[in-house]
């Protein structure tokens, strides 16, 4: 009798920890399910925060040789082909190989699309950016030729580039101050190395 009682009861905690471990399994494949589930909401709210900033409307100025210059609303993240399509395509002046027309359009931004003309002078003054006085003119540098001024590194010759391109050439050297990043403390250690 004590025999049985012993099988009994050793089935019985066989039983007992087999459904406890049954239940930790489904408990865990649960947590497991509601993890996923919580970042899947989580990649749909991030898909449609950006489906938002896609569609948001931004203005963007379009000047320069277009048909129709002006500023234009579009959906956030445009491209400039798709302006120039707005502003009535190109003139016959326009040289489009100097703009990327690729590029994706951000709020505030300015195209500007330049005359083969002036394309052409510009190309000219590219081998000519630094004046026969040793000084680097700033409307026509390259990234690489303006960190070789003292306190121009990478980051502030790009800045000095995109403020170019959104705001056309610098009138005066004391222009560049105008540029993020670039204040009277630079200025004056490059001022006596640059010209327009």
């Amino acid at each position: 009798m004590q025999k049985k009682m012993l099988g009994l009861f050793v089935a019985a905690v066989f039983f007992l920890s087999s459904g406890c471990s049954w239940n930790r399994e489904v408990l865990l494949e649960t947590e497991v399910s509601q993890e996923e589930l919580e970042q899947s909401d989580e990649n749909k709210k991030a898909e449609d925060e950006t489906e938002a900033e896609d569609t948001k409307e931004i203005y963007v100025y379009i000047c320069g040789e277009v048909k129709r210059p002006g500023v234009y609303a579009v959906s956030g993240g445009e491209r400039i082909f798709r302006l120039v399509e707005l502003a009535g395509g190109l003139t016959d002046q326009a040289d489009i190989s100097a703009v990327n027309q690729a590029q994706q359009l951000s709020d505030g931004q300015m195209v500007r699309i330049p005359s083969i003309e002036e394309a052409e002078k510009q190309a000219d003054g590219e081998t000519k950016v630094e004046a026969s006085d040793g000084k680097v003119n700033i409307n026509l540098a390259d990234a690489a030729k303006l960190t070789s001024l003292t306190g121009i590194g990478q980051g502030k010759a790009e800045s000095i580039i995109r403020y170019r391109e959104e705001h056309g050439s610098f009138k005066k050297i004391e222009d560049i101050m105008n540029v993020e990043g670039i204040k009277e403390g630079t200025f004056e250690k490059i001022k006596d190395h640059i010209t327009v």
